[in-house]
Parts: structure tokens; C-alpha cells; sequence
């Protein structure tokens, strides 16, 4: 029933010593969603979107083995399908169906506030929270390590009889639950499912990737807000996600020491020439929302290309510094 060993290893045995001493919840009440994919333009009933049939086969999740029967929600309808959309391809609509989970369930809670409020050691709160959000595995190959210390964390809870795993959204701000179910009884739907398209807000708001809060929104965008809300094709998302790629690692990108850069600029022998603030300053200003700090621009040997950089008064400690390659026909300016 528990497939993996890993109590054998000094580790394994840590890992559970403080899953003992994990938190628990009770939940008996509230509303909880669960989303899927549209299917081109098959509307899903109900049945799609209950928990899983106990009479067939059930897939392999984070939490649980290739066979187990699980039920996996989130605290919100945005949450619910950003968990399982890819924003960054301009997936933006999804079927959301809410239900209601009752019968007091003792689950075992895993946010990373909860660890913290109950002082266990701060490594082990760092692998419990942080650790599991930075496990995803490929979506193009069925062999899944990064799923591994999750199933171990899920046995540990069976073993220890709880019903189920509160923990912070993989992808989202808020909350996700699986619940370990014997029949289902305690889990109610309310309504049918509903065909939901994202706002450009909702996403900025509240995907982890971009964590932006209503001040930085309302300044991000400058039209109308019930327009933006009514319509989400008005926030032009394309566009959006253009400039909000700034923050995405599958940008060209070039990295150039740090220590060098400043040897050859003291000596009078940079090869990059430091352009002033140009252009848009709305434009600057969003970028200096976006990552934090001033950025400017700079031209290496008067080629055509332009680089962005982050212009700080403050010394970045890290070896390499980080730069992001643009053509100069391409920025907004």
C-alpha cells in the first residue's frame, strides 16, 4: 500500500519524524474548484468533472500513485485553471465546476505559514513548501523523479491516517487540496460547469509567475477597468505577455561577468556604450515595476543590437549578471 521505501533512508526517516509533527486541518466546509481543458467545442457535463471513478485506473498525480483514486481542487476558479493552463502559450479558458467538501476531513497542512507557525526547522519548511512548488516534472515524457519526495510526503499522511494534503497553489496564489477518498460521499458539486475565460488581471494577479498586486495592476493598465473586466481581448494579451516575457527565461539571453564589466569600465575599456533613458518613460516605469529596479540600455561596438540591464546604484552580489538580448526594432520605443 506504500510503495516506496524511503524510510529506510536517514532522510526518509527525518522527513516523517516531522510530517508527525505537521499541522493539521479539519475542513468541513467551504468551497473548493476543479478544472479541465476544453475539449474544441464539446461542452462538459457534470460527470467529467466529479471525482474519479473508483472502478477504472486512475493516472499518476503529485500526490499520488499510478492506480490510487485522489481528487485534486483548488481555493478558487481562478486558481483551478491556472493550475492547469499554460498562460505563457495564451491559454486563457477553462471548464470550472464548484464543489463543496464536508465531513469534517483531517488533513494534513503543508503551507508553508502553517510550518512556520508550528517552528519546525526552517530547512525542513524550505522542502515541505518552497521545494514541492519548484518540482515539475516534463510534460513530454512519463518517467516523473520530480513526483518522488511528493508521493513519499502523501504515504507518510495515508500512513498516518489523514485524509487528505492542504498546500500552497503550484501555480497559483492560493490553496490546493487533495483529498484521498473512499467513496467520494463527502465531496458535492454545486451547480454545473461553467466555461471560464481568464482576465488578463485575474492572471497577473494571481499566477505565481508574475505576483503583481492591484496598485501595480491599475497602474499596468491604462484603460478603462470595467471595459478590461467585460472583455479580457481588450487587455490585448499578446501584447502582454510581449512585455511581460521580460521575466521568462526562454527569452535569447546573454550573461556577462560582472567583475569584468566593471574592470573594463574603470580602465576606460568597455566595449558597451550606455545609452541615456530613451524614449517611453510610462514604458521604463513598468519595467522598473515589473523587476524591481531601474533599467537602462546599452549598445555594444554601435551594433544593431540594444540590451537591457539593470541600472542600480546598489551592487548585485551574484557572479553573473543576467541580460536580455533584444533587436532594436523590437522595443516600444
Amino acid at each position: 500500500m506504500y510503495p516506496y521505501l524511503g524510510l529506510s533512508h536517514p532522510a526518509g526517516r527525518t522527513i516523517y519524524d516531522v510530517l508527525c509533527k505537521a499541522p493539521a486541518t479539519r475542513i468541513d466546509s467551504g468551497k473548493w474548484w476543479r478544472a479541465r481543458r476544453p475539449e474544441g467545442a464539446i461542452a462538459l457535463n457534470l460527470s467529467d468533472l466529479l471525482p474519479p471513478d473508483a472502478g477504472k485506473v486512475q493516472s499518476e498525480g503529485r500526490f499520488n500513485h499510478f492506480g490510487q483514486r485522489v481528487f485534486y481542487l483548488a481555493s478558487s476558479p481562478v486558481g483551478a485553471a491556472l493550475e492547469i493552463l499554460d498562460v505563457r502559450k495564451a491559454e486563457l479558458t477553462a471548464w470550472v465546476q464548484l464543489f463543496h467538501v464536508s465531513g469534517n476531513q483531517r488533513v494534513m497542512d503543508l503551507r508553508r505559514d502553517n510550518l512556520m507557525d508550528n517552528q519546525l526547522p526552517m530547512v525542513l519548511v524550505g522542502l515541505l513548501s518552497d521545494f514541492l512548488d519548484e518540482l515539475r516534472p516534463s510534460a513530454y515524457s512519463w518517467w516523473k523523479p520530480e513526483y518522488f519526495v511528493p508521493r513519499f510526503i502523501a504515504d507518510c499522511a495515508r500512513e498516518q491516517r489523514y485524509e487528505g494534503i492542504l498546500f500552497g497553489g503550484m501555480q497559483h496564489q492560493g490553496d490546493n487540496l487533495v483529498v484521498f477518498q473512499s467513496d467520494g460521499s463527502h465531496i458535492k458539486a454545486e451547480g454545473s460547469p461553467r466555461l471560464r475565460r481568464l482576465t488578463a488581471r485575474e492572471v497577473l494577479r494571481e499566477s505565481v509567475q508574475y505576483r503583481f498586486d492591484e496598485n501595480d495592476l491599475d497602474e499596468f493598465f491604462n484603460y478603462d477597468r470595467e471595459a478590461e473586466e467585460a472583455d479580457p481581448r481588450n487587455a490585448d494579451w499578446e501584447y502582454l505577455l510581449w512585455r511581460i516575457r521580460l521575466r521568462e527565461r526562454d527569452l535569447r539571453m546573454r550573461f556577462f561577468r560582472d567583475e569584468e564589466e566593471a574592470k573594463d569600465r574603470a580602465a576606460g575599456n568597455s566595449k558597451w556604450e550606455y545609452l541615456p533613458a530613451a524614449g517611453d518613460k510610462d514604458w521604463e516605469d513598468r519595467l522598473r515595476r515589473i523587476h524591481g529596479q531601474t533599467w537602462g540600455l546599452r549598445r555594444r561596438d554601435s551594433s544593431t543590437q540594444l540590451e537591457l540591464w539593470p541600472r542600480s546604484t546598489v551592487r548585485i552580489p551574484i557572479d553573473e549578471l543576467q541580460l536580455e538580448e533584444w533587436d532594436s526594432d523590437d522595443l516600444p520605443f
